[in-house]
């Protein structure tokens, strides 16, 4: 309910004083809210657009992280014994062979029994682990590893205590109790697969006649009840050529590829195991990238429209200088030479990407297929980062995003690798770096000499998973903006404050100077009065 202060103040003339204050205050108070709320209303918008855009970088990322590496480039398998994974695409062809497996390879496995619980002591002392090969009761060393001590003191000396130092050691052997019937449990320990990692066990107890004694694989005579699984390795031929190994998983005999043998082959001549490139994959995971692609493109533009035209909507955010160059930093992705996948660059133009004129891209299946059956492998450029090399005994690969896409010379002399000049660290036959353009690459090589020129490609989908990447990172760009506009809407709200407090100094100082208008109206009024009644009493005198 509005005050009518000049009658508070007994000054009344009959005019109606508070809304005519009220009037006035409206009249100078509307125009700087409504600059303030509309600038409030703006920045709200603002963020409210840019959560929903965060939800369509993160649904884009997702969709593009799910299809990076394809390339169309297809595993088949006309058996089951086999399994197939692609874990290279760096250096994964085309190829078809034929494999069988004649045996698969074991782990040794020792079985000690005479247990009672899992709590029961079986003594002080120490176990000595050898590992090697065994022939007729025979143990050979393998000098590729070393023997390891477990030894048990007082107090810490039950069969689980065993266990869990057994399994700690890091020897590749795994120990586990069995309880095999109600009150009798095994100690059960397992190598590696391999005929080469069986295991020696010599046991040094502190008292002879301790269980700890008894967990003793010195001799391996046939037919001994400790030995359950001899150590053997896995045969096969691959296209009729023997072929031994010490695991069942085999990730050297083709190219980019890790073998699974899960079983022996029963089809003579083995499985036919193949890899080849197949068109409408590619097409399907190049479709899904272009539509991720154009969802971002259509998102920005839409955000960033000034609006005229027939059709153009203004957008929330129109103009934004942040956005607008975010959306020419995404277009750029898609029309920038792709370094780093031979000689000469790569282009999303080869495989039929076109730009519409609203920005977005559209495929030309035509010439995308076309294209693809004369390069399979250059579609890596759109879809797959990688690391190449122009020699066969080294592979590669790159971690991170703080890389130069491009070729760099490579030069191992003596054990020692530089890349484009910069000295590489090495662990075993892994050389890697950690600084400058070729930041965080990695490449294998057994040999001591060599050169090569080292190819480093950055593909497209990675490129826009990257840039997705950057843009939600909490401390990244939209965060920073989204956290400025939240400071700018604290200071508008604190612009209102003060502006209804500035409105409550200017009201009481039209309420002062309506009060003292009214004071000078009634003051006349009064004398106005005074001379009337005074003229009143001048015109009866007279006519007495």
């Amino acid at each position: 309910m509005a005050v009518d202060y000049i009658k508070s103040l007994n000054a009344g003339s009959g005019l109606n004083t508070t809304e005519i204050i009220d009037a006035l205050i409206t009249a100078e108070r509307q125009p700087a809210a409504d600059q303030i709320t509309n600038a409030r209303e703006e920045k709200t918008v603002s963020i409210s657009s840019l959560g929903k855009l965060k939800q369509t970088l993160s649904t884009s990322q997702t969709g593009i992280t799910a299809i990076e590496g394809t390339t169309g480039l297809t595993l088949e398998n006309s058996g089951t014994a086999i399994g197939m994974t692609i874990t290279d695409t760096s250096i994964a062809r085309s190829f078809t062979n034929a494999v069988e497996v004649n045996q698969l390879a074991k782990a040794q496995t020792l079985v000690f029994s005479g247990f009672t619980s899992p709590t029961e002591t079986v003594g002080t002392g120490s176990l000595g682990f050898s590992f090697g090969t065994w022939t007729n009761n025979s143990f050979s060393a393998n000098s590729d590893r070393t023997t390891k001590t477990i030894t048990l003191s007082a107090g810490a000396d039950s069969l689980t205590n065993l266990k869990d130092a057994i399994n700690a050691a890091g020897m590749d052997v795994t120990a586990s109790i069995v309880k095999t019937t109600g009150t009798n449990y095994s100690l059960m320990i397992k190598s590696r697969e391999g005929a080469a990692h069986a295991m020696r066990i010599a046991a040094s107890a502190d008292d002879g006649s301790s269980k700890l004694a008894n967990i003793n694989f010195t001799t391996n005579v046939s037919g001994n009840a400790i030995e359950q699984v001899a150590a053997r390795n896995a045969t096969m031929k691959l296209d009729g050529v023997s072929i031994i190994r010490e695991t069942n998983t085999v990730s050297d005999l083709i190219q980019g590829v890790t073998l699974e043998l899960k079983s022996t082959t029963t089809v003579s001549g083995g499985d036919t195991l193949s890899a080849r490139y197949k068109e409408d994959t590619a097409l399907t995971a190049f479709k899904s990238l272009v539509t991720n692609i154009n969802t971002l493109i259509t998102e920005l533009t839409s955000m960033t429209s000034r609006g005229g035209g027939s059709t153009a909507q203004k957008g929330e955010m129109p103009g934004d200088p942040f956005l607008t160059a975010q959306l020419r930093t995404l277009k750029k992705l898609t029309t920038t030479p792709i370094n780093g996948f031979g000689s000469s660059p790569a282009y999303m133009t080869t495989y039929g990407v076109e730009t519409q004129l609203d920005g977005t891209l559209k495929i030309n299946e035509k010439k995308f297929k076309a294209a693809y059956v004369a390069n399979p492998d250059g579609f890596a450029a759109i879809m797959d980062t990688r690391v190449t090399t122009t020699n066969s005994q080294i592979t590669g690969s790159i971690s991170g995003a703080d890389f130069t896409p491009g070729s760099y010379p490579l030069v191992v002399s003596g054990g020692t690798a530089t890349i484009d000049g910069i000295g590489m660290g090495k662990s075993g036959t892994t050389y890697t770096n950690g600084i400058g353009t070729t930041r965080g690459l990695s490449l294998n090589f057994a040999g001591t000499d060599a050169s090569a020129t080292v190819y480093i490609g950055r593909s497209v989908a990675q490129s826009v998973i990257d840039f997705t990447t950057e843009m939600l990172k909490t401390s990244g760009k939209i965060e920073t903006k989204i956290s400025t506009l939240n400071t700018g809407i604290a200071d508008d709200d604190l612009e209102l404050t003060k502006l209804d407090e500035r409105m409550d100094t200017v009201r009481s100082r039209y309420v002062s100077r309506f009060s003292a208008m009214e004071a000078v109206s009634n003051q006349m009024r009064r004398t106005g009065e005074a001379l009337t009644n005074m003229m009143d009493a001048w015109r009866s005198s007279l006519d007495n």
